[in-house]
Formats: C-alpha cells, sequence, structure tokens
C-alpha cells in the first residue's frame, strides 16, 4: 500500500490509474489526428471545388502553359496533352524542366530528393493518375450498380454465369469511358505503353477533364510535392535504416542495430 494507513492507494490501484490516464490519451490523441485529418479533407475539397470553377491558366513558360482549352468556357489546362509535351510521363522526382528550380506553387520541399526540389511534371503525373483512377473508379462504380439494378428485374434463369461479369461490365464500361477499361492494366504497368500515354484528355465526359486540370491549382499541388515529400523521407528512412542494420549485422559483436 502506498502512503501507509488506511487511506493509502494500493500498487494495483496506481497501474490500473495509469493505464486509464494512458488510455484517454491515446483517445484524445487519436481524436485530434481524425480532427486533422477531417480539416484538411475539407480544405482539400474547397481547394477543388474551387479550381473547378475557376480554373488555373498557367503563366507563359509554366506547364501547361500550351495546352489550355480555349474553345470550351471557362477555358483549361488539358493535363494529358500536358504530361505529353512535357515527357511527364516519364518524370521522376528530380526530373524534368522544374527540378531544382523555382517552384509555381510558392513551396519548395527538401529532403526526399536530397535536398533540390521535387518536378512539377513529376508531381503532375502523381495527381493526373490520382484523379484519373478516382474518376474511373467512379465510372466502374456506376456502371456495375446500374447493372445490379437491372439484375432485379430479370428471371433468376437469365442471369448471366459468374464467369462472364467481370467481360460485361468491361464492356459496359468501355462504352462509357473507353480510357477506364484501360486504366487498371496502364496503372500496373506504370504507364509504358503508349496507348496510356494520349495526346489529349482521353475521357468522353468533358467534365473528367476539367477535373483532372485541378491538378495545376497551386495549393492542390503543394498538397502533393509535401505528401510526396514525406512518402520519399519516409522511404529514405526505412532504406537507411535496413542499411544500417546490414552493416551491423556484418561487423560482428561489436556491431550495434
Amino acid at each position: 500500500v502506498i502512503g501507509g494507513g488506511g487511506g493509502g492507494v494500493s500498487t494495483a490501484e496506481t497501474v490500473a490509474l495509469q493505464k486509464q490516464v494512458k488510455s484517454l490519451e491515446d483517445q484524445k490523441k487519436a481524436a485530434d489526428q481524425l480532427l486533422e485529418t477531417s480539416n484538411e479533407a475539407v480544405l482539400h475539397a474547397s481547394y477543388t471545388i474551387d479550381s473547378f470553377l475557376m480554373p488555373t491558366t498557367p503563366k507563359e513558360g509554366e506547364l501547361g502553359a500550351d495546352c489550355v482549352v480555349e474553345a470550351s468556357y471557362p477555358p483549361y489546362v488539358d493535363v494529358y496533352a500536358a504530361l505529353k509535351q512535357s515527357d511527364g510521363w516519364d518524370a521522376t522526382a528530380t526530373s524534368g524542366a522544374s527540378a531544382g528550380g523555382s517552384s509555381t506553387d510558392g513551396d519548395a520541399s527538401a529532403g526526399a530528393t536530397g535536398g533540390s526540389e521535387l518536378s512539377d511534371e513529376y508531381i503532375l503525373r502523381s495527381c493526373v493518375v490520382d484523379l484519373s483512377l478516382d474518376f474511373c473508379t467512379r465510372v466502374s462504380t456506376r456502371v456495375t450498380t446500374d447493372y445490379l439494378d437491372e439484375l432485379e428485374t430479370i428471371a433468376e434463369a437469365d442471369y448471366p454465369k459468374l464467369s462472364d461479369l467481370d467481360a460485361l461490365l468491361a464492356n459496359r464500361t468501355d462504352a462509357v469511358e473507353p480510357y477506364c477499361t484501360a486504366f487498371t492494366e496502364c496503372y500496373l504497368e506504370e504507364f509504358q505503353d503508349e496507348s496510356c500515354r494520349p495526346d489529349a484528355c482521353p475521357f468522353q465526359n468533358e467534365v473528367a477533364c476539367r477535373y483532372a486540370a485541378n491538378c495545376l491549382d497551386g495549393r492542390i499541388k503543394k498538397e502533393y510535392r509535401e505528401a510526396l515529400a514525406a512518402i520519399g523521407e519516409t522511404a529514405e528512412q526505412r532504406a537507411a535504416a535496413a542499411n544500417a542494420k546490414s552493416g551491423s549485422s556484418s561487423s560482428g559483436a561489436w556491431g550495434v542495430v
């Protein structure tokens, strides 16, 4: 018993109280993280809507400046054309005309690239792939949902074979957005095939092309720049830890893991 006397607190009770306090602290930390994530999501949604309604038009010499779709109002940048013209599909974290130079989003993130700035082409490619994946996922979900609704109106005897469903849904997706049919394979092959690198926005729905154009908004570029830098830093830390562990294991009994 701690403190002696009848009013003391036992060691077991102290440990239980400490565990309860730790649990409450962990819950608060989790709640704070959730709130921060929610705030970031709301802010990102605001950027996306703002950019969608009032598209970014790059200045002369900036990435995408020669790819503005003037025939549409308001004009927007065809980011697929921008990737094609700038060889952005082959961009790496430090490659591209903008690597190591001035950023067009007002922010530079070092660390992931050894202190040099992530290239605008690399950031654009990452963002365009993300938004294209999001759009194609929505298309696939809508096609699948619509087909399931149709199945409810037909006799069970007329149901297609399970082995035919994938091809059937792929054909239906192809009728709506052909590029989305090929997107999964392009994604897995890292867009190496030229068919995965269209000269212009491949989507039938022009709204999807405008959606992808959000990637040139300076605020969204900054979000991607910071996220990609953080991913790179994490990868470098893991590699460094692996190298340190490998070096220590080969240094005999005196190595420190």
